[in-house]
């Protein structure tokens, strides 16, 4: 599993498309989620960080900085799955130069991830604005050469291992502030910035790798007292700040909206066990893979053992399967679990149910298996893919569906095409809205005017459309750029060829046209939908295809069934 199991990864290390997923959430948070004062739920973080240093609290220098910063990155991750509940809020690793790449690695100061590494940050985060910090108005940079020259992740977390118990935290956190503080200091720009310093959303990245070598310390073996809240902050447990309210969460504050008038208070103190208890990252997620699909049943099975059994006969076939992963065995993991191996025919069942039906005979036996989780009921990215350039029109119209008309005649032929992706029911930010789909001719087409003309007769008709943003008149936007709207049939085509097709007639007009940039050939998410739970026999089928056989008899029956992810890997 990926997305949606609730695990937070190296953001360099997950899927593109996860990454614009994450992008998306920041910029809704930023445009469209607004607390009750007028405030939005972005510019709001920067208010607690600066609130946080008024009224003599002590939540940067002293015993509190370690919990404090957990409770704003889990804060922040919750807000992030307002938008998008699939999220989980990844790091940024310190050790690591985030402008490298290769060996699976992004970087992460691209105009696809977070803007620029020097300079004002630009697209896609170019309206995160403020008129602190010496005349800039947009969040900016200055990234260190290499990487940051802090300790390797097992130095901080075994420091003051060899001290006694009571101040193994007090020495393990001065060495992860000092580390934190490099970090800061090596991206410089806005993050320099103590007041200004959380108007960047790279900052949560930063901050929940602090957290993940928080967790990781906690979680080391043979020191479950870490996982106490009596225990875990040692002498550091009677300080002021460790035994007193986390602010401004508390109310005592004055800041909206956890004070009056709004009064949405949420008291808790360092030790409380909601703060205590670490998130789940990559290092404590246990991953089994070598699982596959059978084109024979359609079933789910695992291939690292001999004798498996298929209900369609035989052996399960797994020709032209991809390697799935499953997590097992992990607490806190996100999803469904009581998902478990049968070692009579290999294959995956839903244990929490009677009545299973194994293609051995009898029920499904579990002896000796783990508890896996799948990602279950994943949202949707707000990124479609399948939209297609027509090179006998020049065109843009959705390749995922039959029935296009092209105004040159018959289909539209997208030989040669890339695969787009547009943004659907996106936040402003992401740029132009009101782009439809028309139902009737497959084809892109702005809705925001009358006069539309589409070559399968009459109007457009946007009946069943999403509300399509599509970047405009940004340079250096990603994506390919010189796409057009065609003020003679609302429709959009790439103005960068000769030969294009108007229905109205002859050739597309862009008099009047912005030039939009459009994404394209994303890599997809490794994660794969369409699992399914089959109520007949509680085994785990794929429902894309046809032609699944269940051992009850006939084919596996998803009623009832949610939508389940598994990772390729």
């Amino acid at each position: 599993m990926a997305i949606g199991d609730g695990i937070r990864r190296n953001v360099a290390r997950i899927s593109q498309a996860e990454r614009y997923r994450l992008i998306y959430a920041f910029l809704a948070l930023d445009k469209t989620k607004i607390y009750p004062d007028g405030v939005t739920y972005w510019d709001k973080q920067e208010e607690i960080h600066k609130n946080a240093h008024a009224g003599g609290q002590d939540v940067h220098s002293g015993p509190a900085f370690v919990p404090w910063h957990r409770e704003l990155v889990n804060r922040l991750e919750a807000l992030l799955r307002e938008v998008d509940p699939a999220l989980s809020l990844h790091y940024w690793d310190w050790t690591t130069d985030p402008r490298s790449v290769g060996g699976g690695i992004a970087a992460l100061f691209t105009n696809e991830v977070m803007g620029s590494a020097n300079g004002d940050a630009g697209f896609p985060l170019q309206d995160f604005e403020s008129t602190e910090g010496g005349g800039h108005t947009r969040i900016w940079r200055s990234v260190g050469p290499g990487a940051p020259g802090v300790s390797p992740d097992n130095t901080i977390v075994t420091t003051g291992n060899a001290a006694a118990q009571a101040s193994q935290f007090q020495q393990m956190r001065a060495a992860l502030q000092g580390a934190h503080n490099t970090a800061h200091g090596y991206i410089g720009g806005s993050i320099a910035q103590q007041h200004f310093s959380f108007h960047d959303p790279f900052v949560f990245l930063l901050h929940s790798n602090q957290d993940r070598l928080f967790a990781m310390w906690q979680t080391a073996p043979g020191k479950a007292w870490r996982l106490d809240p009596n225990q875990v902050y040692g002498l550091d447990g009677s300080a002021p700040s460790i035994t007193g309210d986390l602010e401004p969460w508390s109310g005592g504050s004055g800041l909206r909206p956890w004070a009056p008038p709004d009064n949405q208070q949420a008291v808790k103190t360092p030790k409380d066990p909601s703060v205590v208890a670490p998130p789940l990252y990559d290092f404590k997620a246990t991953q089994q893979t070598n699982w596959r699909w059978c084109h024979k049943c359609q079933g789910l099975f695992f291939a690292g053992n001999p004798g498996s059994h298929c209900p369609a006969g035989g052996a399960h076939d797994s020709a032209g399967s991809g390697n799935y992963s499953l997590v097992d065995n992990t607490p806190g993991a996100h999803g469904q679990n009581n998902w478990r191996w049968c070692h009579k025919c290999q294959g995956l069942f839903f244990g929490g149910n009677p009545g299973s039906h194994c293609p051995v005979g009898g029920a499904h036996d579990s002896a000796g298996s783990g508890n896996y989780t799948l990602a279950h009921n994943v949202p949707p990215s707000p990124l479609q893919d399948h939209w297609r350039w027509c090179h006998k029109c020049q065109g843009m119209f959705f390749g995922g569906n039959p029935g296009s008309h092209c105004p040159t005649g018959g289909a539209h032929d997208s030989t040669g095409s890339g695969n787009y992706s547009m943004w659907n029911n996106a936040p402003a930010a992401h740029g132009q809205a009101n782009w439809r789909w028309c139902h009737k001719c497959q084809g892109m087409f702005f809705g925001g005017n009358p006069g539309s003309h589409c070559p399968a007769g009459g109007a457009h008709d946007s009946a069943g459309s999403g509300n399509y943003h599509v970047v405009n008149n940004l340079p250096g936007a990603p994506g390919q750029s010189n796409w057009r709207w065609c003020h003679k049939c609302q429709g959009m085509f790439f103005g960068g060829n000769p030969g294009s097709h108007c229905p109205v007639g002859g050739a597309h007009d862009s008099a009047g046209s912005g030039n939009y940039t459009v994404l394209n050939n994303i890599p997809p998410p490794p994660d794969q939908s369409n699992w399914r739970w089959c109520h007949k026999c509680q085994g785990l089928f794929f429902g894309g295809n046809p032609g699944s056989h269940c051992p009850t008899g006939g084919t596996h029956d998803s009623a009832g069934s949610g939508n389940y992810s598994l990772l390729q890997v």
